[in-house]
């Protein structure tokens, strides 16, 4: 028992000035007034087909506060952005205020949603209706489904939709209820073009290459620059020992964890609810930045945790497939490229960190006391304010 003593004592402390710099975060999050406001950055989903009419019918659903005041996709949450306060008080005004707030802006709104036909010709869009749905807590984001018509002449046999504004990428997607050979679905930043959506004329199922392309973009995005919290995890497994092999032995059994569990959730296996599993991602940067603060070889422990955790990530990398809805595509070559795509993302970041930092600073005495505790440690309080924030907040 003496001797049990004697080893704490002597242990270095770097694991309880960490306890107590997260402490002093957890009171700083609940003591902040404006804590309550941040909310996550959600792609707007956009379902469109079309009706007997020859019209595109279209239903968006949209966080409306942010695309009214400005908030940016480059964030994470609405707190990181400059006009985080219009956005506040947009959330503030009840479901009737926010209404009438974009009666008076809903022209600006159409205006960013373009429609063009296949020889570059923009289409007149017509807002019908708007339905404010009311939040849970007032801490919680509330949708908005907004609803439209789009004028598609005769002559135009396709499609492309593009949001130009600056909030969040949009999930596009197409229903045709008499033939399923030509429902689509695409993931699009900001800024860019949706891919054809061919209506009336036979679609040319699309070639295994082709989707295999587009989904190798989809996940690679979905790291860089969407994936803010999969960045900071893969930067935890790197900070411990920056050395190709333990990097390389991580990276590839994280990569295999949630490609399996990516693909149970794909069959339709399992289920798990979304914000369950973002609050638990939230929670694995947390024990991966304070487990770095003691160094040690890469063992069997921290290998079954990394392996763990990729499990975990990949139920977040399974709600991106979950709203594309992939349809008649392949499954196992969508699941390829997404993966693959993931991959790329991550070792992108990997070798952003060693070209850096990594490469050379990690045979110096002072790496430890001067990258890898404090960038640990930053982390670690990173992931707790995320638990909080999708928890609590």
């Amino acid at each position: 028992m003496h001797a049990t003593t004697n080893l704490i004592s002597k242990t270095p402390n770097v694991i309880s000035v960490g306890l107590k710099w997260l402490i002093t975060l957890v009171l700083l999050v609940f003591l902040s007034p404006m804590a309550a406001s941040a909310h996550e950055i959600r792609p707007i989903i956009l379902d469109t087909e079309l009706n007997e009419t020859g019209q595109i019918e279209w239903v968006a659903r949209v966080n409306l506060e942010a695309t009214l005041s400005g908030i940016s996709p480059e964030h994470e949450d609405t707190d990181e952005d400059p006009n985080n306060v219009a956005y506040n008080q947009l959330r503030a005004q009840s479901e009737a205020a926010l209404s009438e707030t974009f009666d008076g802006q809903a022209e600006n709104w159409l205006n960013n949603l373009v429609f063009t036909d296949q020889n570059g010709n923009r289409l007149n869009a017509s807002i019908n209706t708007i339905t404010i749905e009311p939040a849970e807590t007032d801490e919680v984001a509330r949708d908005t489904l907004i609803s439209g018509t789009t004028e598609f002449p005769e002559t135009s046999s396709a499609f492309m939709i593009e949001w130009q504004d600056r909030y969040a990428p949009v999930i596009v997607r197409y229903t045709d209820s008499a033939d399923e050979n030509q429902n689509a679905s695409s993931f699009v930043l900001v800024n860019e073009p949706s891919p054809s959506i061919s209506v009336r004329i036979p679609k040319p199922p699309q070639s295994a290459m082709s989707t295999f392309a587009e989904y190798i973009k989809v996940g690679f995005v979905h790291i860089l620059p969407l994936g803010l919290d999969h960045i900071v995890f893969v930067l935890g497994i790197v900070l411990l020992s920056p050395f190709f092999k333990p990097v390389l032995l991580q990276v590839t059994l994280f990569t295999i964890a949630h490609s399996l569990t990516l693909a149970l959730v794909q069959f339709g296996l399992i289920t798990v609810p979304g914000r369950l599993v973002e609050a638990a991602i939230a929670l694995s940067i947390v024990f991966i930045g304070l487990d770095n603060l003691k160094p040690k070889p890469i063992g069997v422990l921290r290998t079954i945790i990394v392996f763990g955790f990729g499990l975990l990530h990949g139920l977040g990398f399974a709600n991106v497939l979950g709203e594309l809805d992939v349809g008649a595509s392949n499954p196992l070559i969508v699941l390829a490229g997404f993966n693959i795509g993931v991959e790329i993302g991550q070792l992108v970041v990997v070798a952003l960190f060693f070209v850096l930092i990594g490469y050379w600073t990690r045979n110096r005495k002072e790496y430890g006391r001067y990258v890898r505790i404090p960038a640990s440690l930053a982390l670690a309080a990173i992931g707790l304010w995320w638990f909080i924030e999708r928890t609590v907040l």
